[in-house]
C-alpha cells in the first residue's frame, strides 16, 4: 500500500513558515533553512528514512510555527546536501539519491532504456549507471564500474523510494 504524499501541503507550509519566522526573528529565513531544520526535527522518527520522508508525514502548521519561533536559525545555519525528488500529484517522476558524494538521478519516464531500465544519471559528470551491473557509461562508451557494495547501496536507496530495480547481474 502506497503512503499518502503531502508534498503540495509541505510546499505551502515551508513558504508560510519562512515568511512568518523571518518576520518574527527579524532575519531572512529561506524555505531551504526551514526544510533543513525539519530534517533534523524528524530524523529520529522511525518512519523517517531519507530527507524526502518528511513529505509522507502530515504537517501541522501551528505546531511547527510554535517550535520554530524560538529556533536559532542565525546560529544553526545547517550545511547539508539535500536532494529532493519531483512529483506530479502523488506520482514520483524523478528520484535522486546520494552515494559517495555523487548524486544519481532516475527519470521514471526516460524514453532511453540504455544502459538499463531504469538507469541512473550523474548529471554533473555526464554519466549513466547500469543499475543491474554497476557499469558506468559516458554516452554509449563504458568508462568503468562501481563496486558491488556501492551498487547495492544505490539500488537500496532507490528501492526505498518505491522504484523497481532491474535484475542484479554481478
Amino acid at each position: 500500500m502506497r503512503q499518502k504524499s503531502y508534498v503540495q501541503l509541505w510546499q505551502k507550509i515551508l513558504q508560510s513558515l519562512a515568511k512568518e519566522i523571518s518576520y518574527l526573528q527579524n532575519l531572512t529565513i529561506s524555505e531551504d533553512d526551514i526544510y533543513k531544520a525539519l530534517i533534523i526535527k524528524y530524523s529520529s522518527r522511525p518512519d523517517y528514512v531519507v530527507p524526502e520522508s518528511i513529505f509522507f508525514i502530515e504537517p501541522n502548521y501551528d505546531d511547527l510555527l510554535t517550535e520554530f519561533k524560538s529556533y536559532n536559525f542565525k546560529f544553526n545555519r545547517i550545511e547539508l546536501e539535500i536532494t529532493i525528488d519531483e512529483f506530479s500529484g502523488d506520482d514520483l517522476i524523478k528520484a535522486q539519491v546520494k552515494s559517495k558524494g555523487m548524486i544519481w538521478v532516475i527519470h521514471l519516464y526516460d524514453k532511453d532504456p540504455f544502459p538499463s531500465k531504469p538507469h541512473a544519471h550523474n548529471i554533473s559528470n555526464n554519466l549513466k549507471l547500469h543499475l543491474g551491473t554497476g557499469d558506468i557509461y559516458r554516452k554509449s562508451k563504458i568508462e568503468g564500474s562501481i563496486n558491488k557494495n556501492e551498487l547495492k547501496n544505490i539500488r537500496d536507496l532507490f528501492a526505498l523510494k518505491g522504484i523497481k530495480m532491474p535484475k542484479l547481474n554481478i
